[in-house]
């Protein structure tokens, strides 16, 4: 996926199309909506496509990703409760577990019981795993900061601003 460099000489796109359509079908339905959250959901699946194949490189998925960054982000000893993990993860505890045993196979995590409370157990990274997670973030980092390249930095902080309103309005 590459982005378009100068969205100014773009007259009209897909979504414009979309949205002359309704109205010309339904004149009294307020479409203004689809202007922001049509672009805001086709952006996301050319995002989620980005992110997947630099993840199939490493051969990885956003799941386990997920997991070996919030260990990563949890700061020394990179180390959670699966507890912990499951609340971040909205998974299941059968999914977590799963995807656990997945990463303990691989050798990039390490469970141990916990020693004052048998009934917790604790998910540490692995050097392996701080070294693939580590290797993964950089290379998301470096490849989405090509993609926003086209975007001025004063842009960059007001878009990030709106999303932020915008995600709030979910979370």
């Amino acid at each position: 996926m590459t982005p378009a460099k100068d969205t100014e000489s773009m007259e009209i796109d897909a979504v414009d199309r979309i949205q002359r359509a309704w109205t010309d079908i339904h004149p009294d339905f307020d479409v203004s909506s689809i202007g922001i959250v049509s672009r805001i959901w086709r952006i996301g699946r050319h995002l989620s496509e980005h992110r997947n194949a630099i993840l199939d490189t490493f051969d990885a998925d956003a799941i386990i990703v997920d997991v070996l960054a919030e260990l990563r982000r949890s700061g020394e000893p990179y180390e959670l409760t699966v507890g912990d993990l499951r609340k971040v993860s909205r998974l299941t505890s059968g999914g977590v577990s799963q995807r656990l045993s997945r990463l303990e196979g691989l050798g990039l995590i390490a469970r141990t019981t916990d020693e004052m409370d048998r009934r917790v157990v604790n998910v540490r990274l692995t050097d392996t795993g701080i070294k693939l997670i580590d290797d993964i973030a950089a290379e998301i980092t470096r490849r989405e900061a090509d993609l926003l390249a086209g975007i001025p930095d004063e842009e960059r902080r007001q878009l990030e601003h709106l999303l932020r309103r915008m995600l709030g309005l979910f979370e």
